[in-house]
């Protein structure tokens, strides 16, 4: 995996899908810094409000996968 090879894994990122199992799973191989949300991105109020979420809680956000 990209992140995992590289000298990202400092970084917070946000790993989306809706099946949050699935994001989990892929947050994990991230790193410490990754968090996974459930969410559809075709809803864009939604998109907003994750990303809100997620920048609230770690302060930041580097990367967001989907």
């Amino acid at each position: 995996m990209f992140l995992r090879s590289s000298r990202l894994t400092d970084l917070a990122v946000c790993v989306t899908d809706l099946n949050l199992e699935a994001a989990q799973q892929a947050a994990e191989a991230c790193g410490p810094n990754a968090r996974a949300i459930a969410l559809d991105v075709r809803d864009a109020a939604a998109v907003k409000q994750s990303i809100d979420f997620f920048a609230e809680e770690m302060g930041r956000l580097d990367y967001l996968f989907n």
